[in-house]
């Protein structure tokens, strides 16, 4: 099973019940003591996967990256990548997305602990007025992010990678197996340049307003 989004750029005890197996404790009755002046009494709880609601991003970004997935296993947020207007100077330019709190979010609700894997690929930046021009040798990379969860999360992180976008799923962000329950966040928005998503642009570009098309894939096992 694969999740796909697309977005274009511009304490109890007791017996546990998951995934059809019970786990039973030693003591599932109320018992009196021999002298009785004491007793056993026990709680329960059932858990099971919730697949029919979404999960709001913890750090929401400024364009929205909300997809309003639903399921046990989601993309919950992923960032537009904009650039803004610049000026063509000539000569190769490296310029920093200025979406603000940039990041993908994953939630796990399986409760599983099978792990996860993330990939993101893009297409060219094509001219929106006209097809036929190719914005050729640009490159966006996207950092290796803060990776972040709700307080509290008891699960081992998963981990991210820095990514440069071609036309091949490259993994950004990955949970080993036992691993990445609950929301995770890749922030990629930091303080300086080197934590932002940028853009290379080649020396001899023509002008244009450019679109690319940014595919995220989420695979529900590591890779």
């Amino acid at each position: 099973m694969k999740k796909t989004i697309i977005f274009s750029s511009l304490f109890a005890t007791g017996f546990i019940l998951l995934g059809g197996t019970q786990a039973s404790f030693a003591e599932e009755t109320v018992n009196g003591s021999a002298n009785g002046q004491g007793a056993t009494s026990y709680g329960s709880i059932e858990l099971t996967p919730d697949s029919d609601s979404g999960t709001d991003p913890l750090v929401p970004t400024t364009p929205s990256g909300k997809t309003g997935n639903v399921g046990e296993l989601t993309i919950d947020n992923v960032s537009p990548f904009v650039f803004g207007t610049q000026r063509l100077t000539g000569k190769k330019a490296t310029y920093y997305s200025t979406t603000t709190d940039g990041n993908v979010q994953v939630t796990d609700k399986r409760g599983t602990g099978v792990g996860w894997t993330l990939q993101v690929r893009s297409t060219d930046f094509i001219d929106s007025q006209n097809s036929s021009n190719i914005l050729k040798g640009a490159q966006v990379t996207i950092p290796v992010g803060t990776v972040s969860s709700d307080d509290g999360n008891s699960s081992t992180a998963p981990t991210a990678s820095e990514v440069s976008l071609n036309e091949t799923d490259t993994t950004i962000f990955k949970a080993a197996a036992q691993s990445g329950l609950g929301s995770w966040v890749d922030k990629f928005d930091g303080t300086d340049n080197e934590s932002k998503v940028s853009i290379e642009i080649p020396a001899g570009s023509m002008k244009g307003s450019y679109v690319s098309t940014i595919t995220w894939t989420l695979a529900d096992a590591p890779k």
